[in-house]
C-alpha cells in the first residue's frame, strides 16, 4: 500500500512540475495573462476576475461554476486555491489599472 501511495505522490509531483513548465512565471511566481475582448462582456469578465481576487485574498478555496442553462456540454467547475498559492496580483485594461472605485 505504501508503494502505491508513493507512486501516486510521484505522479502528482510530476504533473505539477509539468504544469508549471508550460507557462513562464516571474521571480515571485506570477504569470501575466493577456487577451482581447469585444463588447460589454468586458465588464462581466472584469467582475468575475475581481471577485476571484477578493475571494483569494480572504484565504479559502472555492469553485467557480459555469452552468449555462440548457447547455450541459458547456458546464464546468474550476477550482481556485485561495488558502494556498492562487492569488491575483493586478488587474488592468489596456495597461491601465482598474480605478480604486470601479463600479460593479
Amino acid at each position: 500500500m505504501r508503494k502505491i501511495v508513493q507512486e501516486i505522490r510521484e505522479i502528482a509531483a510530476g504533473l505539477r512540475k509539468a504544469k508549471d513548465q508550460v507557462f513562464k512565471r516571474d521571480e515571485d511566481g506570477y504569470a501575466t495573462i493577456t487577451f482581447k475582448i469585444k463588447g460589454d462582456g468586458l465588464y462581466s469578465l472584469l467582475k468575475l476576475i475581481k471577485q476571484c481576487s477578493y475571494m483569494g485574498d480572504i484565504g479559502h478555496s472555492f469553485n467557480i461554476d459555469i452552468d449555462p442553462k440548457g447547455r450541459k456540454d458547456y458546464k464546468r467547475s474550476v477550482g481556485f486555491d485561495g488558502d494556498g498559492s492562487d492569488r491575483i496580483k493586478d488587474i488592468s485594461v489596456n495597461g491601465e489599472p482598474l480605478p480604486e472605485k470601479f463600479e460593479w
